[in-house]
C-alpha cells in the first residue's frame, strides 16, 4: 500500500510498484512521460494561436463597422440617437432594412392601437381653396393715404 498513491509518474502510468519502475526505466516509457509533459506547453500555444486569430477577426470586422456608424451618427440631422441609430442599421448593415421591418412588425403588431376612436363630424377639405378669413387690403387699397 505505500507505494500506491505516492508515485510521481507521469499521468496514465500505472502506480504499481514494479509495473511504474520498469517503465519509468524503458526507453518507451520514458518517451510517454516526455511526451505528456510537452503536450501541455503545445496545447496552450495552439489555444493561445486560436485567441489571437479569433480577436483578429473580430478587430477586422468591427474597426469598419465603427467608423461607418460613427461617420453616420456626426452627421447633422434633428432626429434623436435612436432613431438615427435604426436609419445607421437600415441603410449600411447588410439585411438590416429587413431585420426592422421584422422588428417593426413584431412590435406594432404586440402595441397597435385601439380599434374605433373619435368620429369625424365632417371630411377634411383637402385640395379645395380656403376661403380667405384675414383682413387684408384690396388691391384698389391705397395704402400711403392711411394714418398711423
Amino acid at each position: 500500500m505505500d507505494g500506491l498513491g505516492s508515485s510521481s509518474s507521469a499521468p496514465g502510468v500505472s502506480d504499481l510498484p514494479g509495473v511504474a519502475d520498469s517503465l519509468r526505466a524503458s526507453p518507451l516509457g520514458r518517451r510517454a512521460a516526455r511526451r505528456e509533459r510537452r503536450r501541455e506547453p503545445a496545447a496552450r500555444r495552439r489555444r493561445r494561436r486560436w485567441r489571437l486569430f479569433v480577436g483578429a477577426v473580430v478587430l477586422v470586422l468591427a474597426v469598419p463597422t465603427l467608423v461607418s456608424y460613427t461617420s453616420y451618427m456626426l452627421e447633422p440631422t434633428s432626429m434623436t440617437f435612436s432613431e438615427r441609430s435604426t436609419e445607421w442599421v437600415r441603410a449600411d448593415v447588410p439585411f438590416g432594412n429587413w431585420l426592422v421591418d421584422e422588428i417593426e412588425h413584431i412590435y406594432y403588431t404586440e402595441n397597435a392601437p385601439k380599434k374605433g376612436g373619435p368620429q369625424l363630424k365632417r371630411l377634411p377639405s383637402v385640395g379645395l381653396p380656403q376661403p380667405i378669413t384675414s383682413q387684408t387690403p384690396s388691391a384698389g387699397v391705397n395704402l400711403s393715404s392711411h394714418k398711423k
